[in-house]
């Protein structure tokens, strides 16, 4: 019996090494839950990592959670696997607390999370395989100044992940081949509630949002390659961050997507192709937001849509073969410089009880099968001498000058308007296609931070320029209260991009009392139109310190409750917050400078303040 008993064991053992030979399976080999402790030792100490001073290399592969407990190390996969011992459980990495940690040359793979990083900041992902992580292939909460990037992150519902995060950089990965995890949606890239972060040169490709940003705010998102799914881009409740140059193609629903309160991004040279339905859409109270030098082509509906959206800039796209270039239910938006060409139906505007909804002017309609439809009242035309669109059916002639088109000699403007129907014409249509200007730089947003500074202390003032003309331009751009200067800043811009630059006003030396404020872009050499290098847009009231408000809504003189209740009101609140109140971040770590928080800081200056009147 007992020689019968090793026989049976010899086989068994036998037959489990053919099978793992058969199937090339490595082992692996370490299990429980590994330690990297504060003071640098490796628990338990018979793990498969081994120590060179703050640099941890493992020696095989690991078979479940590491958590880092030490700052200012390095952990090295070395080519190795960590993987969950229960599939779709726990996390691969844990940093909690930590700082300037890295970790590259990983398999991470069958976890919940594959890397977590909370509360940690200064890090650095580099370098690894990611797959197969059920929830998050990386997520970052509350983590702030950490960098991803050159990893391949595929088969998660989210591949990056960060919530609550600032000043992060995601540069440079592969994100593929999102899973479904419960209700959440496919995300290759999620920005969430946070500020300040880079999403750029990464390739994503199957993930129903390619990028998403949720209540996020100067949010860099540029060069990214992002291919297949239901979404490209898509914002929601996010202000104040630039697209740029990114390739958008192959999505069932719309390259670019805002949805929901989304005011001043600025989305410059995104190339757009078959979109299923748009190109870029709009949908739900999105306001102030810029579009220019955009290529959007092969839209199943609209290559621009917008819907209860208004005071948005459309400057400078090529709108190509879609069903329509642009459709419109929405009012106060202006177009200009675009190119609307072989598309079913140029432009499509659906009724709307705003007199004259929208504006169009130096745009070139180019054999649309229907130029325009319009069921509402449109500007088209930019008055005389600028002039309107061009139209490639326009059948009038140009012997003919002037406001009225009847005093002798040409000048490039139709002599009869073009028709569109008895409410809309365009009163001077150009002869030939509108071109840009060689060289023209224009100023179309002014933002202050916020509309009551106390005197002495500083007001942040972002302003956007762009430049429409044909060639890289270096300027200036000075702000002013009412006529004072404020400050003059140079940018470089390519042509068709847009810019946001941030300006500090010191309130020191200015007497109590109503600022308007404006922006002047210098006209660069050989620049003829002027009249848009000037915006202004934003009035401020320079108050006793301590006095934000009053019976009327505006400050009255005195530091009281009304006062202490707008502080109390936005406590604890960040530009992204609901309860966010811009004239309650009254100061920060920098005496009367704001810091986008309002904390105990703000609060002391009302209250050290309270009661006294303004002399």
């Amino acid at each position: 019996m007992e020689r019968k008993a090793k026989s049976g064991i010899m086989l068994t053992l036998l037959i489990i090494s053919m099978l793992t030979l058969a199937f090339d399976v490595p082992p692996v080999k370490a299990s429980g839950t590994i330690y990297i402790r504060a003071d640098g030792s490796i628990d338990p100490p018979t793990a498969p990592i081994q120590r060179d001073g703050d640099i941890y290399t493992f020696t095989d592969n690991i078979n479940d959670s590491i958590i880092v407990e030490r700052n200012s190390i390095t952990m090295d996969g070395n080519g190795y696997t960590l993987q969950s011992p229960l599939a779709g459980s726990g996390y691969g990495f844990d940093l909690t607390s930590i700082s300037n940690v890295t970790i590259r040359n990983t398999n991470i793979k069958n976890f919940f999370y594959g890397i977590y990083l909370n509360l940690s900041s200064f890090s650095t992902v580099f370098g690894n395989n990611i797959t197969n992580n059920t929830r998050f292939g990386i997520c970052l909460n509350a983590s702030s100044s950490n960098t991803i990037s050159g990893n391949n992150i595929t088969e998660s519902n989210q591949g990056v992940h960060l919530g609550w995060s600032n000043y992060n950089i995601v540069l440079g990965n592969n994100i593929t081949n999102g899973t479904l995890y419960g209700g959440y949606a496919m995300t290759g890239v999620s920005v969430l509630y946070s500020n300040n972060t880079q999403v750029s040169g990464n390739n994503i490709t199957n993930y129903g949002y390619g990028i998403q940003l949720g209540s996020a705010s100067n949010i860099t998102v540029s060069r990214n390659n992002i291919t297949k799914g239901q979404e490209g881009v898509m914002l929601s409740g996010s202000s104040n961050n630039t697209v740029s140059e990114n390739n958008i193609a192959n999505y069932i629903g719309n390259g670019i997507y805002l949805h929901w309160y989304n005011d001043y991004n600025t989305f410059s040279r995104n190339t757009i192709t078959n979109s299923s339905s748009c190109g870029i859409s709009l949908v739900s109270v999105n306001k102030y937001n810029i579009f220019s030098g955009n290529n959007i082509t092969n839209s199943g509906s609209s290559g621009v849509h917008l819907f209860g959206s208004h005071n948005n800039t459309f400057s400078g796209n090529n709108i190509t073969s879609n069903l329509y270039g642009v459709y419109l239910s929405s009012f106060n938006n202006t177009f200009s410089g675009n190119n609307m060409v072989n598309n079913q139906c140029g432009a499509y505007l659906e009724s709307c009880p705003y007199p004259r909804s929208n504006i169009f002017h130096h745009n070139n309609f180019i054999h649309n099968t229907v130029q325009v439809y319009s069921a509402s009242n449109n500007t088209w035309d930019d008055a005389y001498p600028s002039g309107g669109n061009y139209w490639s059916d326009y059948a009038g002639v140009d012997v003919k000058s002037g406001p009225n088109q009847n005093q002798p000699g040409s000048d490039g403007i139709g002599d009869t308007p073009y028709v569109i129907d008895a409410d809309n014409r365009d009163r001077y249509p150009f002869m030939n296609p509108w071109t840009p200007q060689a060289y023209d730089i224009a100023t179309v947003n002014v933002t202050p931070f916020k509309t009551v500074v106390g005197r002495g202390y500083t007001l942040h003032i972002n302003v956007t320029v762009t430049n429409q003309g044909c060639y890289t331009q270096t300027f200036k751009t000075t702000t002013y209260s009412n006529t004072t200067i404020i400050e003059t800043k140079t940018a470089t811009l390519e042509n068709g991009a847009s810019t946001t630059i941030a300006f500090t006003w010191d309130t020191s030396g200015f007497v109590k009392g109503n600022y308007t404020i404006s922006a002047y872009a210098w006209p660069v050499p050989g620049e003829t139109d002027t009249t848009d290098n000037t915006l202004t847009d934003g009035w401020i009231i320079v108050a006793m310190i301590g006095d934000l408000t009053g019976p009327e809504g505006y400050p009255e003189g005195k530091c009281d409750m009304r006062d202490v209740y707008v502080v109390a009101r936005a406590f604890g609140s960040h530009p992204t917050h609901p309860r966010w109140n811009p004239n309650a971040d009254i100061t920060g770590t920098l005496p009367g400078a704001p810091d986008e928080k309002v904390d105990m800081r703000d609060v002391y200056v009302v209250a050290r303040n309270f009661g006294k009147t303004d002399p």
